[in-house]
């Protein structure tokens, strides 16, 4: 009679298993839409962002990047889809809305706690 070790049971179980939902991510990740940014003078990111708000986060930094050298970017965030780029829908362009006022509360937020701050600091003296 063979005897078996539970442990190495389980790891084989569980490797099949992982490379089970492996095959299936693979599947499904041909079918997902995903956002590049993408300029006719700055090129694109080459990146594949999941979504709308990590796209707008490639993008703050090409502009970012852009106001450094002194000139402007050109990109814009599109949407891939089976292979082929295409305009944000609605549904995409209220999710970059959303991005942005999120960035924006954040930049307003750390603006007035610098200046409550500097008010404090100047009251001490």
């Amino acid at each position: 009679m063979e005897s078996y070790n539970p442990a190495l049971v389980r790891l084989c179980i569980r490797q099949q298993v992982r490379s089970k939902y492996r095959l299936e991510a693979v599947k499904l990740a041909d079918n997902v839409v995903y956002y590049t940014t993408r300029g006719t003078r700055r090129g694109s990111c080459e990146h594949k962002h999941r979504t709308v708000a990590y796209a707008y986060h490639c993008l703050r930094h090409d502009i970012q990047a852009c106001q450094k050298e002194g000139t402007i970017s050109d990109r814009r965030i599109y949407a891939v889809e089976d292979g082929k780029e295409r305009e944000l829908v609605e549904r995409e362009i209220y999710e970059l809305d959303y991005a942005k006022r999120l960035v924006l509360g954040k930049t307003i937020l750390k603006q007035e706690q610098r200046e409550l701050k500097s008010r404090l600091m100047s009251d001490d003296r």
